[in-house]
């Protein structure tokens, strides 16, 4: 299991990389 810090990180990069795509489209 992740660990909370850990868990949020990933989330955040999904978001990141989510509006990169969006951006780039």
């Amino acid at each position: 299991m992740l660990s909370p810090e850990g868990e949020s990180a990933i989330v955040r990069n999904i978001a990141v990389s989510k509006e990169k795509f969006e951006r780039t489209k």
